[in-house]
């Protein structure tokens, strides 16, 4: 680990009470993450910032190859109980994307962005030991396969819309957390054909490989 720097913005009045055990939690999810993955060169920032939660009390961001910003929810009532799971969680994910973008570049296309999400989302699992979130696993069975026969159209595109695929889309009938979905279930199903491999282990792998391997199964 080279170069990783934790910033927690703790000035505000919501995060100042917790400013220490913040550092030390950010500290100790980083040292365990580093341990898979080679970090390097990445500023992770750490606010008070209930607004960008979707759920939860942490929710992360990677802001390009080197800089990771983590949103904390402060007056979560379960706050303090989950702040160590959660962040873990949000560290791994962010973190992923910002070392798998140095490997490989940035995403261009949705393929790009599905399997990156995928493999985030399981890496927060190798991690946290955790469960995914319900939303990021709700497509299923016929839905699955309809969604992803839609999505398959435009894997390659550099022109899709990502709100839709990730956010949802009324207008399109994409449900919200689509690409979350497709992501994680591509995923599991290539590390359920693979015993013994890892999320870890993939990071630098180029997605349309991963496309490829997963296709024959």
């Amino acid at each position: 680990m080279n170069k990783v720097t934790i910033y927690v913005l703790a000035n505000d009045p919501q995060l100042r009470p917790y400013a220490h055990v913040i550092k030390k939690e950010a500290s100790e999810a980083v040292r365990i993450i580093a341990a898979l993955i080679p970090l390097t060169e990445v500023d992770i920032v750490i606010m008070h910032s209930p607004g960008n939660i979707a759920f939860g009390v942490t929710s992360g961001t990677a802001n390009g190859k080197h800089r990771v910003t983590i949103a904390l929810n402060g007056k979560h009532k379960h706050f303090k109980k989950r702040l160590r799971v959660d962040l873990r969680k949000s560290l791994a994910h962010g973190l992923y994307h910002s070392v798998r973008m140095q490997k490989n570049g940035y995403y261009h296309t949705l393929v790009d962005d599905i399997i990156g999400e995928g493999l985030a989302i399981h890496f927060e699992i190798e991690v946290a030991g955790s469960k995914p979130p319900t939303c990021y696993v709700s497509l299923k069975n016929e839905a699955f396969a309809k969604i992803v026969a839609r999505a398959k159209k435009e894997f390659y595109s550099v022109d899709f819309d990502y709100d839709d695929w990730f956010h949802g889309s009324k207008k399109r009938t994409i449900p919200r957390f689509t690409g979350y979905s497709i992501g994680y279930h591509l995923i599991k199903r290539l590390l359920k054909a693979n015993p013994g491999l890892a999320p870890s282990h993939l990071v630098a792998k180029k997605s349309k490989k991963l496309v490829d391997e997963i296709a024959l199964l």
